[in-house]
């Protein structure tokens, strides 16, 4: 979508004809990193790593 889109610029600030643009809010999750932390805290803390 940033390809071909762009990302939300700074026009709206200064240009009252785009100050309410349309964007849409895209968030990318990956759980991977919060598992390995989770994963990391419960060995430090002498728990079972999860199956």
């Amino acid at each position: 979508m940033v390809e071909e889109f762009g990302l939300p610029g700074e026009r709206w600030r200064d240009d009252h004809l785009r100050r309410f643009d349309r964007f849409i809010e895209v968030q990318v999750w990956d759980e991977r990193p919060v598992l390995e932390f989770r994963r990391k805290s419960e060995m430090a803390m002498g728990a079972r790593p999860p199956v």
